[in-house]
């Protein structure tokens, strides 16, 4: 299995792997596990990954998102250890840029390919939108939008730091028979794309981590946390509005006006299909699609399915 240029280290316990990311020893780590997150490409905020340098200590949110992978993660290494006939080398793993030792990777598998001799990284995901994912055996030379972008970026990361020469993303996806069924998707190298998102990871630890400047504004509720710490205690003074502020009132307004209609809308037509549905328990759609309404002690639930996506309202 591949020696790393880059310097490895192994942990005995998922809890001080995920730890040590937000360790307060002035390394101000970018790991793959956070990568997206701090570009904003993922589901996770800027906000989310400052906060957590500024507790060191992760979110609840990515503690959550690692536990779901690791307790998927034996299915997962079965299903590519079937599917490719390679067995892959599991650890509690973090990898080094060699010349960046704040550049970091988290990788769970190794495996290698005897049909190129080269040893490449495993990443673990499940997926309930199989929509979202290239078909099985696709390789991805140069970035195509076949997959989602945060996976994409976390995989490119990986590379970037372990110069590993490809990441065989295992996607596991629901299936009726079998539980789940695997997609083995593999993302080569990509120099140009690696170096522009090794310069913006770069630049977003400069201006946040080291000059602890806090990230743009933005919707999440870890932004919303900070706003309320910060600014909890005021007075009952008023000051002229600036041009901009005017704007951003003016913006606000017209919002909350579209959101009071939308939210009408949607209960009106919510209201009108219950009414439809009657005692039935759904409808089935022309195209295989169903609208299904589950029924409790206080409330009335419509749960539309269409193909792999699921909306509940």
């Amino acid at each position: 299995m591949k020696t790393f240029k880059a310097v490895e280290e192994t942990f005995h316990y998922s809890e001080s792997w995920i730890k040590s990311i937000f360790a307060n020893d002035g390394q101000f780590r970018i790991d793959s596990m956070i990568i997206s997150g701090v570009l904003g490409a993922g589901w996770m905020s800027p906000w989310e990954i400052w906060q957590a340098y500024q507790t060191h200590l992760p979110s609840q949110i990515l503690r959550q998102q690692w536990e779901h992978r690791i307790q998927w993660l034996p299915m997962l290494r079965s299903l590519y250890e079937e599917q490719t006939q390679r067995s892959i080398d599991v650890a509690w793993r973090r990898v080094h840029h060699p010349d960046h030792a704040w550049a970091s990777a988290s990788i769970l598998g190794l495996s290698h390919d005897p049909i190129k001799q080269e040893d490449g990284g495993v990443l673990f995901i499940t997926s309930s939108e199989p929509d979202a994912w290239a078909k099985d055996g696709t390789h991805i030379k140069g970035w195509k939008r076949v997959l989602p972008p945060d996976i994409a970026m976390e995989a490119y990361w990986m590379m970037i730091c372990s110069d590993l020469p490809w990441i065989d993303i295992m996607v596991g996806l629901p299936c009726p028979k079998n539980l789940m069924q695997g997609r083995i998707i593999r993302i080569e190298k990509d120099e140009r794309l690696q170096q522009n998102l090794f310069r913006s990871a770069e630049q977003w630890r400069e201006n946040h981590l080291i000059k602890n400047q806090c990230p743009p504004i933005d919707a999440s509720r870890s932004c919303a946390s900070f706003l309320l710490d910060r600014f909890s205690v005021g007075n009952d003074a008023l000051r002229p509005a600036t041009k901009q502020e005017e704007t951003l009132l003016d913006d606000y307004e017209k919002s909350l006006e579209e959101f009071r209609m939308a939210e009408a809308k949607v209960q009106l037509l919510k209201n009108q299909i219950i009414k439809q549905v009657g005692h039935f328990g759904g409808l089935e759609r022309e195209d295989g699609g169903q609208a299904l309404l589950h029924r409790s002690r206080h409330q009335l639930i419509i749960q539309l399915k269409k193909g792999s996506r699921t909306n509940v309202a």
